[in-house]
């Protein structure tokens, strides 16, 4: 699985109850078969992220590494890595699990 193999580079393990994800870029929604305009992730209050690394807290995180979920816009702290943006965020800002 390509995410687990990323969090390892990044030799990051979020702690407490936070996630670490990567965000979900246009072409890869459009791969999905959903096409969004350009301006479609503006003023969004979610956007798209694969989970790559849950917190030490397993009570309170309720997401496993690999799974697409959808994260408030505004929510935790931005890592680029790559080329690929990733965030750490509280496990209460997952605000869903796409299925």
């Amino acid at each position: 699985m390509p995410q687990a193999a990323t969090a390892t580079k990044l030799n990051l393990k979020p702690l407490g109850a936070r996630v670490l994800v990567r965000e979900i870029d246009e072409a890869q929604a459009e791969m999905g078969g959903i096409l969004l305009p350009e301006d479609a992730d503006r003023n969004q209050d979610f956007s798209r992220a694969d989970v790559v690394a849950v917190g030490t807290d397993k009570d309170a995180i309720e997401v496993k590494p690999g799974q697409e979920v959808l994260v408030d816009s505004f929510a935790g702290k931005s890592i680029e890595h790559d080329g690929a943006t990733y965030r750490i965020v509280k496990a209460e800002d997952v605000a869903a699990v796409v299925q």
